[in-house]
């Protein structure tokens, strides 16, 4: 299975970039991975402290971890400091999983056209789909041309903050 993360056009309208009426424009992959796994939101916790916000670390990259639900014994969770705020909190546990990739592509301030063949892939905010088998084909031939990894810095990123190369 692929997650694919697409720029929609209220982040466009964010950015502040000029109008257009062209959805190549405003509909880009901002990234792409492939679950290799799914742990449970405790699991995570203990398998990837790396993940934790760390706020004594002066690099804004530190600050910006993914792994804030501390598992507490009655069943809940516990929210660490981070740069999200407690009304995520129901929307970020409402899965049952988190899903884990060792093939991941971000592109973010440089999001990737999406080809006319692809423009399916357009399909709204957490849709689930199943694709056929030529667009499978066609997705993974475009996605696996580019660099894995960390290509661009965070669309609302500070561009002076280049912490998010580590």
């Amino acid at each position: 299975d692929w997650v694919v993360g697409i720029r929609g056009k209220t982040l466009y309208k964010k950015l502040g970039l000029e109008k257009t009426s062209d959805d190549s424009t405003a509909y880009r992959i901002v990234f792409a991975m492939k679950v290799a796994s799914k742990v449970t939101f405790a699991e995570y916790y203990e398998k990837f402290p790396e993940k934790r916000p760390d706020f004594s670390m002066p690099e804004s990259i530190y600050k910006r971890g993914d792994n804030i639900y501390r598992p507490l014994r009655n069943g809940e969770y516990k929210q660490l400091k981070s740069q999200h705020t407690e009304k995520n909190k129901a929307k970020d546990l409402s899965g049952k999983f988190v899903l884990i990739s060792d093939q991941f592509y971000y592109f973010g301030s440089e999001p990737v056209e999406i080809p006319k063949n692809l423009s399916s892939l357009v399909c709204g905010r957490g849709h689930k789909s199943n694709f056929d088998k030529s667009i499978q084909d066609l997705f993974l031939e475009c996605i696996t041309s580019k660099t894995i990894g960390i290509n661009a810095r965070p669309s609302l990123w500070d561009e002076d903050d280049g912490s998010w190369k580590q």
